[in-house]
């Protein structure tokens, strides 16, 4: 935001809307055009985060029901033999059902499976 007359309460309300920076008249071209690279930096930034988001969220939302209720035992720390007690299924089914998760949201490694969930906006849902 470029201000000629700036006050810290045009500040803060410049920032709380969603300025990268408040520049008072006169400035220098030199120091706006630095502050024009920044916000595109930040915006490019936040497009690549709501991208990896979005991606997440379309690898979640393939999984039925029962994967989605397997994951969040995963994710709670629970063992495929802890699953198959609560879930009252034999271990094995679990197995499936983990693998058939892992390969829907295209996870390699369990850390992969839980940066998936944490990416996605459904967490903990």
């Amino acid at each position: 935001m470029i201000s000629g007359h700036a006050d810290v309460r045009i500040a803060v309300e410049a920032m709380t809307n969603g300025a990268i920076t408040l520049l008072e008249k006169p400035f220098c071209l030199d120091e706006l055009i630095a502050h024009l690279r920044d916000a595109l930096r930040i915006d490019a930034a936040n497009r690549a985060a709501l991208a990896r988001q979005a991606e997440a969220d379309d690898r979640l939302a393939r999984l039925t029901p029962k994967e989605r209720e397997v994951l969040d035992l995963i994710a709670a720390g629970r063992t495929n033999k802890e699953i198959a007690a609560e879930l009252q299924l034999g271990v094995r089914a679990v197995e499936d059902r983990r693998a058939r998760l892992m390969r829907k949201v295209r996870a390699r490694t369990l850390a992969d499976l839980m940066r998936v969930r944490s990416l996605g906006s459904g967490e903990g849902s």
